[in-house]
């Protein structure tokens, strides 16, 4: 099997992650902007809830329409911990909830990279600027 048909992922994919789609941040760094009364506070952004590396990649996959197996390799460094955060000081204080799901987030972010990214045939990455 060759390499590009190989999605390779660092560890045993069993470690979870909360994740946000970058115009849900940018939807909060605007109302932060505009409504925060304190010099300094800290707020947790997020979709809420984790979910594992192997169920993240396995969706991708998916959602890409690519024929590709997954690798996992244990060589490589990865962070053992899992990550979902509390996201109710958000909603409560700033009326802030993330409006683009998982699954959105996962076909936004593949048809920027169609859009955006272009590989030549040694497999280098090039940004498409249209």
């Amino acid at each position: 099997q060759s390499k590009s048909s190989e999605f390779e992922v660092w560890g045993d994919g069993s470690e979870e992650r909360d994740l946000l789609y970058v115009s849900d941040l940018l939807d909060f760094v605007e109302i932060i902007l505009s409504k925060q009364k304190e010099s300094f506070e800290l707020i947790n952004l997020g979709l809420g809830k984790s979910i594992p590396i192997k169920k993240l990649v396995e969706k991708i996959i998916a959602k890409s329409g690519k024929n590709l197996s997954i690798r996992y390799n244990n060589d490589r460094p990865t962070i053992k911990f899992n990550l979902a955060v509390d996201i109710s000081k958000a909603k409560e204080k700033y009326d802030w909830v993330p409006q683009i799901n998982l699954d959105e987030g996962i076909l936004k972010t593949i048809d920027w990279y169609k859009k955006y990214i272009k590989l030549d045939d040694d497999g280098n990455i090039f940004i498409n600027e249209r």
